[in-house]
C-alpha cells in the first residue's frame, strides 16, 4: 500500500473528529514542524475534501517527520496535550463500523475500562451510533520523547517503552466518540 502524507493547517473551527472518523485508517503526527496526516494514497482526495469541510487546509508532503536518534518511545494513557518541543506525538486512528461500534459499546467487563464514557452501556450513545449521528473511533497513541523530558512533569503519565520496541506499533486500542471532539483538541493544543 502506498502512503500519502499531507501537512495539515487548521484555518477554521469544524467537526474534525467526524471527518477523520469517515476515513478507514490513518496516522496523525504532531511535531515541532507541524501536523501531518498519513493515509492510503487512494484516499488522498477524499481526505482533503473531508478535512477542508472541517476547516483544515492541506499541503502534500514527501514524508512525515521521524524521531531523532536517541529519543525514547513512550505510551500515553489519554489524549491530553503534551509540549511540542522535545516530543513527536503519533496517533493511529481506525474507523469502527456500526456493528462493531455498538457491540463494543454494549460489552461490559474487562473492556469497559477502555471506554472513556464508562463501563455500562449508555442507550443514548448507542442510539446516536445507530442513527448515524455519531461515530466511534479506535485510537492508539505513541510518543517519541527526548530523554531529558522524562524527568519533567510535562509528560503527565507517559510511560517509556524500554525493552520491547515493537510495542510502539502495537498496544491497547482505545475508543472515543467523534462527538466529544477529543482529536480536535489534541490537534489544536
Amino acid at each position: 500500500m502506498t502512503l500519502a502524507v499531507l501537512r495539515l493547517v487548521p484555518v477554521a473551527a469544524g467537526d474534525l473528529d467526524t471527518a477523520l472518523g469517515a476515513l478507514p485508517a490513518l496516522r496523525l503526527v504532531r511535531a515541532t514542524e507541524g501536523l501531518f496526516l498519513c493515509c492510503a494514497a487512494d484516499l488522498t482526495d477524499v481526505a482533503r475534501t473531508l478535512l477542508a469541510r472541517a476547516g483544515i487546509a492541506t499541503e502534500a508532503c514527501i514524508a512525515a517527520p521521524a524521531p531523532p536518534a536517541g529519543w525514547l518511545p513512550a505510551r500515553a494513557p489519554d489524549l491530553a496535550p503534551l509540549p511540542r518541543s522535545g516530543t513527536l506525538d503519533s496517533l493511529d486512528l481506525r474507523a469502527i463500523g456500526m456493528g462493531e461500534a455498538t457491540a463494543r459499546l454494549m460489552r461490559r467487563g474487562p473492556l469497559g475500562r477502555l471506554l472513556p464514557f464508562g463501563s455500562r452501556p449508555d442507550v443514548a450513545q448507542v442510539r446516536a451510533i445507530l442513527h448515524g449521528e455519531d461515530r466511534v473511533i479506535a485510537w492508539r497513541r505513541a510518543l517519541w520523547v527526548d530523554r531529558a523530558l522524562f524527568r519533567t512533569a510535562a509528560l503527565r503519565g507517559a510511560r517509556p517503552i524500554v525493552f520491547d520496541r515493537a510495542a510502539v506499533a502495537s498496544g491497547e486500542e482505545r475508543l472515543l466518540l467523534a462527538g466529544i471532539g477529543a482529536i480536535a483538541r489534541w490537534i489544536r493544543a
